[in-house]
């Protein structure tokens, strides 16, 4: 299967089955994410629950950065917002915007 979406900002790139994250995953719940490896053309591995997906985006992030995304929806697709960060147990990433898978 491959995703590509795009929302404020965001568009993810998923190869591979994404069932077993999405079988892990509850609506409202925090999930922690880590920019594990920045890519070329503001692309971002990200690290989510065991999982890397490639991210691209305008917004700027750093290696290691680490934030949580709140999960808004899992049906028809994955839709994931960053948490406030007064939920965050560490604040490297500012601001707020959705995601989607």
């Amino acid at each position: 299967m491959r995703a590509d979406r795009n929302h404020e900002g965001f568009q993810f790139i998923v190869d591979g089955d994404l069932q077993p994250l999405l079988r892990r995953l509850k609506k409202g719940a925090l999930v922690p994410a880590r920019i594990v490896l920045c890519l070329p053309e503001n692309k971002y591995l990200l690290r989510i629950m065991g999982n890397n997906l490639v991210m691209k985006s305008r917004l700027p992030f750093k290696k290691f950065d680490e934030f949580y995304l709140r999960v808004k929806r899992l049906n028809p697709f994955l839709e994931m917002e960053m948490a406030d960060p007064a939920d965050w147990h560490f604040k490297k990433s500012p601001g707020r915007t959705d995601i989607i898978v």
